[in-house]
């Protein structure tokens, strides 16, 4: 069961007795947006895995595709991306600093949360790059 799913148990109790107060309804939105951030985040890793066997020479797109390390973290308007040494975008992470409503209808983390997750994967190439 995802933590979704259990999310949803938990509001489907609280509405079968009768309480459907719109905080719930805020925390349950706040619970699956968290869930969709950590999804996104497990994909990421894959992803990043996948680079550093690629990296690795384990992949016949090696000679074809290098990071550069180190990687650093770069802000931009609404965005945190992360470059390798010769400049190329690795990935970027998204937020939104205006109301929390409208972070929840975009979907987007706070700046802070945003410099947390690309500090992560800055942190990444640190320990699992080649030497």
């Amino acid at each position: 069961m995802t933590p979704f799913e259990r999310a949803l148990g938990i509001v489907t109790e609280y509405e079968a007795a009768g309480e459907t107060s719109a905080a719930r309804m805020l925390l349950f939105t706040r619970i699956e947006d968290l869930c969709e951030v950590a999804e996104a985040g497990r994909r990421l890793v894959d992803r990043l895995a996948a680079a550093w066997d690629i990296l690795a020479g384990n992949s016949a797109e090696a000679a074809m595709t290098k990071i550069f390390l180190p990687l650093r973290v770069i802000e931009h308007t609404e965005s945190f991306a992360i470059e390798d040494a010769a400049g190329t975008s690795i990935a970027y992470v998204y937020y939104d600093d205006g109301d929390a409503v409208r972070r929840a209808v975009r979907k987007r983390l706070t700046k802070a949360q945003a410099r947390q997750v690309a500090e992560r994967i800055r942190a990444l190439g640190d320990k699992n790059g080649p030497a």
